[in-house]
């Protein structure tokens, strides 16, 4: 297929696609090296495993061409940011990546 016109699909994330959610967690803050520290990404992958954080498979959408994952996308409510975000970032506070966590990013009724 002509990847000019390749045709992109989407579908809720499963429990199992939690590493792919974690690459493209990292990704996105600008860690790239993840497999190099295998410890690091073992951490993010189980916390997008879990149901009740931020980057939770829960809240991610897959894309997929051909079936294979190429993105994805993940949103939360900003109704529940807070909370969430405390739990997510206690479960991680011990990673040392050299960044320091975002200030709130949302709010009730986004």
């Amino acid at each position: 297929m002509d990847s000019l016109n390749a045709k992109v699909h989407l579908r809720n994330a499963e429990k199992e696609d939690a590493e792919f959610v974690a690459e493209c967690v990292l990704a996105a803050v600008g860690v790239y090296d993840f497999q190099e520290r295998p410890e690091y990404f073992g951490q993010v992958s189980a916390l997008c495993a879990m149901e009740d954080t931020l980057y939770s498979y829960k809240n991610s959408i897959i894309a997929l061409v051909e079936g294979s994952p190429i993105g994805c996308l993940v949103c939360y409510s900003g109704d529940t940011y807070a909370s969430t975000r405390e739990r997510t970032f206690s479960r991680i506070s011990s990673l040392d990546t050299g960044r320091e966590h975002s200030d709130m990013e949302t709010g009730p009724g986004e």
